[in-house]
């Protein structure tokens, strides 16, 4: 018989996993019902019909051999493994093609490569960062060469103590103004405590209300001139 027979269909039985769990009485009872049905004396008219019927004899001996039939299910086992394989390898295979469409089609959007929204958050951050960097460089570099800060007047906000204007007058040389880019939930005073302390003590912190939410502002007041020539 040729390897591409399903000798199960020929008997209209189920196949795979299936065919191989019927019993020897229901493929009896599948050709004793087709051999009725398919008789070539049933289809004088059919050029066909002596063929199928003997197709459908040879299929019958053949599934009755237990040997034959076990060899048969294990073939079928395999085709349905090997089928299974190619799939996923398709599916792979196809989402590949589609990650690199997608990866050139934002090439060509954006005049280059499509970058991971991880590596863009990490980007921005290291910006933001540069940023108050900067400005705080630009600041103590005008106060080392005697030119005005940006210092101003507190005002109300998320502070780290009380309000600078609630006590006495604060000596404008002690505090310093500074601006990032984020909004002004991006640093909290603790943070820009940490920061400035390593420049001396810290007295107070007024994180400005703005309401922009791209940039955000605070007054630092130091306890001494020092700490911020320093």
């Amino acid at each position: 018989e040729g390897e591409d027979v399903d000798h199960y269909e020929v008997l209209r039985l189920p196949s795979g996993e299936e065919g191989a769990a019927l019993s020897v009485e229901q493929i009896e009872k599948a050709y004793r019902t087709q051999s009725r049905l398919r008789h070539p004396d049933k289809r004088p008219d059919d050029p066909n019909a002596t063929a199928d019927f003997q197709s459908l004899a040879s299929s019958y001996k053949f599934l009755r051999d237990e040997s034959l039939r076990r060899q048969f299910d294990a073939r079928l086992r395999g085709r349905r493994e090997a089928a299974a394989r190619a799939a996923a390898t398709g599916v792979k295979r196809r989402k590949a093609v589609s990650d690199l469409e997608e990866r050139e089609r934002a090439f060509a959007a954006g005049g280059g490569p499509a970058v991971d929204p991880v590596e863009l958050a990490r980007r921005e951050d290291k910006r933001k960062a540069a940023d108050v960097k900067r400005e705080l460089d630009e600041f103590f570099a005008a106060k080392k060469s005697g030119v005005s800060g940006s210092a101003s007047t507190p005002a109300h906000g998320d502070k780290k103590g009380g309000t600078p204007e609630n006590g006495p007058k604060t000596d404008k040389g002690k505090i310093l103004k500074v601006s990032w880019e984020g909004g002004a939930d991006y640093y909290t005073a603790a943070k820009l405590d940490e920061i400035f302390k390593q420049f001396g003590t810290v007295e107070d912190i007024v994180i400005k209300t703005r309401k922009s939410k791209s940039k955000g502002s605070a007054i630092i007041v130091m306890a001494s001139k020092e700490a911020i020539l320093n």
